[in-house]
């Protein structure tokens, strides 16, 4: 592996065991700010053998920053171009993206050295690239690597990110399905606001409150699109969910999932797309649903499931009328190799 890997991977287990132990962004910033600036032993997080790397701690610490401030500057673009900032903070964001673009990565390592409120801002971005799906962090990449401006912005910032940049999905070669999920996140969580789904268990209880939340995303939706693809989207979401019911049924309570498989397997297209527009509970279910289902999803993922609903299901007239995307997804899924980002 090069420099850039081997970093970046000991990175990502950090933010994981910071996640596990603290589940506070404020927290995770300042402990990952003491881990890079050396005030936190790395072995007080998690041991790390450095023997066959010919790295040093030192080492590994500076290129982390790097990793940090250039992933933060891939976010801050993408979410600046899906318009997913909230509006009283657009001014502040501009400007920050402004002085981004004027560090090199001298400046960046004298920012964390010195541990600059800009560090902070750094790390929050950052940690909202890390939670985005691997079709966000592709169309972060493709949105920045096909502009030769930011890439030589994002290149000043961190030479590494060198290695990286054949690392991605280009929206050529997505699917319109994935599109729809990243999608889904940027709106979900961007323009309405995050939904909190950490029970699984009560996954199908839902207040007046998640009932007003789908009727400001569909509201969302049809400022977008036209409605002819503001269907599509909705059935996309409906066949996903009942592809992962079907092949892995995990969520609730048997009988609930049962219900559900039930209600798409004998309900035409139409009643449930309009079911979907009318009945907000419903629709607030199946958000939620997509939600859990797509949250860490990869490529190769999708392909399974695929596989499994196939196993289960020798009929697929009801997945194929569900999903206007199936036939697409099947030359991709079939191919001997699933190309696919974690």
């Amino acid at each position: 592996m090069n420099i850039y890997s081997i970093c970046n991977e000991f990175l990502s287990m950090i933010i994981d065991n910071l996640d596990n132990n603290y589940n506070n962004q404020e927290k995770e910033k300042a402990k990952l700010l003491e881990l890079l600036t050396g005030k936190t032993d790395f072995n007080k997080v998690l041991k790390i053998d450095l023997s066959n790397t010919e790295l040093t701690e030192d080492e590994l610490r500076v290129v982390m920053m790097l990793i940090i401030a250039s992933k933060a500057y891939l976010y801050d673009n993408y979410a600046r171009f899906k318009e997913i900032i909230p509006d009283d903070d657009s001014e502040r964001f501009e400007s920050i993206i402004d002085t981004i673009e004027e560090m090199s990565y001298k400046d960046v390592i004298t920012l964390f050295t010195d541990q600059d409120d800009l560090a902070y801002i750094l790390i929050e971005s950052f940690l909202c690239y890390y939670d985005l799906t691997y079709i966000g962090q592709s169309q972060c990449k493709e949105h920045v690597f096909n502009d030769k401006e930011k890439l030589k912005h994002l290149m000043a910032l961190n030479p590494f990110e060198f290695f990286n940049i054949s690392d991605f999905i280009g929206n050529n070669d997505m699917l319109q399905s994935e599109i729809i999920i990243q999608d889904f996140f940027d709106i979900y969580e961007g323009k309405i606001g995050f939904v909190d789904t950490e029970s699984d268990d009560e996954i199908s209880n839902f207040t007046e409150e998640d009932e007003e939340l789908f009727a400001k995303f569909l509201e969302v939706l049809r400022e977008k699109y036209s409605e002819e693809y503001v269907n599509s989207f909705l059935l996309y979401m409906c066949a996903n969910v009942y592809e992962i019911l079907t092949s892995k049924p995990k969520f609730s309570k048997d009988s609930d999932v049962d219900e559900l498989v039930t209600y798409f397997s004998e309900t035409e297209t139409s009643q449930i797309l309009n079911d979907l527009k009318t009945d907000y509970k419903f629709a607030g279910v199946i958000l939620n649903y997509f939600y859990q289902s797509n949250m860490y999803i990869s490529r190769e993922e999708l392909s399974r499931r695929r596989i499994k609903f196939k196993k289960k299901n020798k009929d697929l007239t009801k997945i194929k009328n569900l999903n206007p995307y199936f036939d697409s997804e099947e030359k991709v899924f079939t191919r001997k190799k699933v190309n696919h980002l974690d």
